[in-house]
């Protein structure tokens, strides 16, 4: 016998809807890319992954499925983080942004994302969606934020594989160019990949590494970010804690996690 709570199938509905209406509007910018950008292979995949992303959780979420409700949760708290990362590096950047561009920076990367994320990671949001789709499902072996983590890393795996072709990248402070800084680019976009699904898996391995790589890579940032904007370092500074404090608390779920086990119902 489920345990009470308010029955949030209109909400699922009506947030389902609302992101099969997100899917198309990134089908029109996926056709309007298509027609007048022929060589923007990088925009055309983040549209159509946007589009597949949006018709499929919102299909997902107005039939209350439950893997669809922890992929939006997951995916809607990290769109909500970089919102405003993003929202706190326009405000600082050298060229003063437009009233309109953070308006928009703000509805649709903060807002909108937050109130996704408030609503699909509810425990009555939760109890609806297992009373709903009683069956076990893919995402039932991950709690939420652990989901969250991989979307991020395998978005950061595709985008680093698709701008592999750049002449220089930098790595860990290191300049490389030519044909060494497409093969880091494509061993470290595999590296994602490979960390995306250990730590699906809630692999403790997966963890130590995602804490050493972001240590050194906040070393070598700082020592390169010296001579740069104040206010820039410092929001760069509190995105680094900020990530430090999330991937502590996140380690609950890996120790002593063999990845075999499925998670709790409730995963969030």
């Amino acid at each position: 016998m489920s345990e009470p709570h308010k029955d949030r199938r209109a909400g699922l509905i009506a947030f389902g809807v609302l992101h099969i209406l997100l899917g198309c509007f990134s089908f029109l910018l996926l056709l309007r890319i298509a027609a007048f950008a022929g060589n923007a292979a990088q925009n055309l995949f983040l549209d159509s992954a946007a589009t597949v992303y949006f018709i499929a959780t919102g299909i997902g979420s107005m039939r209350g499925r439950r893997w669809a409700r922890a992929l939006i949760a997951a995916v809607s708290g990290a769109w909500t983080v970089f919102g405003v990362l993003a929202l706190a590096v326009l405000l600082f950047a050298r060229t003063p942004p437009t009233a309109q561009a953070i308006i928009a920076v703000a509805i649709f990367s903060i807002a909108l994302p937050l109130v996704l994320t408030l609503f699909y990671s509810s425990r009555d949001t939760a109890l609806t969606a297992d009373e709903l789709d009683p069956k076990f499902r893919w995402t039932d072996r991950a709690p939420v934020p652990a989901l969250a983590l991989c979307a991020v890393l395998a978005f950061c795996s595709i985008e680093t594989l698709m701008t592999s072709g750049r002449q220089t990248f930098v790595l860990f402070g290191h300049l490389l160019a030519g044909a060494p800084a497409t093969l880091a680019m494509i061993a470290l976009g595999i590296l994602f990949a490979h960390l995306a699904i250990q730590v699906y898996r809630l692999r403790e391995s997966a963890w130590w590494v995602l804490m050493l790589l972001h240590v050194i890579g906040g070393a070598t940032s700082a020592m390169e970010l010296q001579l740069r904007s104040p206010a820039l370092w410092t929001t760069i500074a509190v995105g680094w804690i900020a990530y430090l404090c999330f991937l502590i608390w996140l380690r609950r779920y890996f120790v002593g996690s063999s990845g075999q086990a499925p998670a709790p119902v409730l995963s969030t």
